[in-house]
């Protein structure tokens, strides 16, 4: 997966569209469940398929954790 800085990528814009393919998911969920230690399913990147809607989704799972 190629970093990018974060003001370069829109939110809004689909994970397919920022050339986030399901490998890259896999990698950036298991990236995510080392730093916020907790389990992610790669899958939900296809249910909650924009970086702003997967990050609203993760943040509702650790507001009730």
């Amino acid at each position: 997966m190629r970093r990018r800085e974060p003001a370069s990528i829109d939110p809004l814009r689909p994970f397919n569209e920022l050339g986030i393919d399901s490998l890259d998911a896999i990698t950036l969920t298991g990236e995510l469940e080392r730093d916020l230690g907790c389990s992610i399913d790669p899958a939900v990147i296809l249910e909650h398929p924009t970086p702003h809607a997967f990050a609203i989704h993760l943040a509702s799972r650790t507001d009730h954790a």
